[in-house]
């Protein structure tokens, strides 16, 4: 056998590889490529899930909120109670503000029950108030 007839079998050998090799591959990306797609449409409905369960827990908690603020021997234990509930939840990067915003009123309201300072119950309600101008589905 010559030495080019040598050379050409193993080129046509590493052609074959390629080849093989290439529709492997592309047979996995497309796979590959399919489960993002499922993968992101999960994520989205799970998104949506997160936001529709955020915004029921966190107005049930607000409401209970409210009458416990409304009570005059309320305890500062119900309302840690209701703040610890609410730092429980899983929040979507959208309400985040507001989140924040609700922890802080009730951190106000514990300062309140601590001190007995009114301003700091007056800055409590008015934060409250302030998210559900803000966010329609809070009231």
């Amino acid at each position: 056998m010559s030495k080019n007839a040598k050379i050409l079998i193993i080129l046509l050998a590493v052609v074959v590889l390629a080849a093989i090799y290439l529709l492997f591959n592309l047979h996995s990306l497309a796979r590959n490529k399919q489960e993002g797609a499922k993968v992101a449409q999960t994520s989205a409905v799970d998104l949506k899930k997160m936001e529709t369960d955020y915004k029921a827990r966190s107005k049930t908690i607000l409401a209970d909120y409210e009458k416990l603020a409304e009570e005059p021997d309320v305890k500062e234990a119900q309302i840690q109670g209701a703040k610890s509930r609410l730092l429980d939840l899983k929040v979507p990067t959208q309400f985040k503000d507001l989140h924040i915003n609700l922890v802080l009123a009730m951190v106000k309201m514990e300062d309140f029950l601590k001190t007995g300072d009114a301003n700091e119950k007056i800055a409590s309600q008015q934060m409250i108030n302030q998210a559900k101008a803000s966010y329609g589905w809070l009231n």
